[in-house]
């Protein structure tokens, strides 16, 4: 059994919270994230958020924006 199979075995045996955190690091570990995209994304949700605070942008109804996103990944 190769060593990658094994860390999944194992890896699989811990619980939901261990887990996300697991692939999280992982994921970071293949491509860290460039402080400058992670600044975009800050100021990108602190504008969202202000304009919906406002009233300025109502939103989606979550049922038609879970379809938009299926639709999108083609499920």
């Amino acid at each position: 059994m190769s060593t990658a199979r094994k860390l999944l075995q194992e890896a699989l045996e811990l619980d939901e919270r261990e887990r996300a955190t697991l692939a999280l690091e992982l994921m970071d570990s293949l491509s860290p994230p460039d402080a400058r995209d992670e600044a975009a994304w800050i100021e990108e949700i602190e504008q969202r958020a202000c304009r919906a605070l406002s009233g300025q942008s109502p939103g989606a109804d979550v049922d038609d924006a879970v379809d938009r996103i299926e639709r999108d990944l083609g499920l």
